[in-house]
């Protein structure tokens, strides 16, 4: 364990983590505390007010968080201030840089402005029963207990966003140590076993034979093994 994190009431949901060394921790206590992840020190902290039991989260400068009281809080990431509030949500699905979509309280998926958190769009009744939250990408998942799921996004962009991508483990290159009186040993070029200088010779036109010119046809007949006149 590199650290540990204690706040005044209990944790319910999952932390959310934005690059480079930033985690974001949301609590019953109305509090959303922002981490820094090298050290576990607390850097910030915003109290909404409410209890707090959702996933925050990260979307380039901002967290959002909903509250327990269908509160959506827009906080500036650097300057732990409020940007906006907009009332009766439920659930985040999935959001871009221009526009959060998210299921208000009456079932149908709202589209929110990110610059001001206005709503710019309903789409009433939507078959969700189950919230799915997609933090990495804009692609909006509507996922039934019936059954049926479908992913909806915005006719302009048919290619999901990412909003972070996890870089793959490079095992480092690892250089054996020098050892006393060890001379570096260069490159060979082209031939190892030719002559020095690393370039080999042209090969000769027939290396098994005393001439370059092919052996006559042997008569029919005529032992082929027999020594030569």
């Amino acid at each position: 364990m590199r650290f540990r994190m204690k706040a005044t009431d209990a944790i319910n949901s999952s932390a959310a983590f934005l690059a480079p060394d930033k985690v974001f921790v949301n609590s019953i206590d109305g509090y959303i505390y922002c981490v820094g992840e090298s050290k576990g020190n607390i850097l910030w902290r915003f109290s909404t007010g409410e209890p707090l039991s959702h996933t925050p989260i990260t979307l380039g400068n901002t967290v959002y968080t909903i509250s327990e009281r269908g509160n959506l809080f827009a906080i500036d990431v650097e300057t732990a201030t409020e940007r906006w509030v907009a009332g009766g949500m439920s659930d985040y699905l999935a959001g871009n840089e221009k526009r959060l979509y998210c299921l208000d309280v009456r079932g149908n998926l709202a589209i929110l402005d990110t610059a001001s958190g206005t709503r710019v769009g309903t789409v009433p009744s939507v078959p969700a029963d189950m919230p799915f939250l997609n933090p990495q990408t804009d692609r909006i998942f509507l996922v039934s207990s019936t059954g049926l799921l479908q992913c909806l996004h915005e006719v302009n962009l048919p290619w999901p966003v990412v909003h972070y991508q996890i870089e793959p483990f490079k095992k480092p290159t690892v250089t054996p140590p020098k050892m006393p009186g060890q001379k570096t040993s260069q490159p060979v070029e082209n031939d190892p076993f030719g002559p020095a200088g690393g370039k080999s010779a042209p090969p000769a036109t027939d290396p098994f034979g005393e001439s370059a010119k092919p052996a006559a046809p042997v008569a029919a007949g005529g032992d082929p093994f027999a020594p030569k006149p």
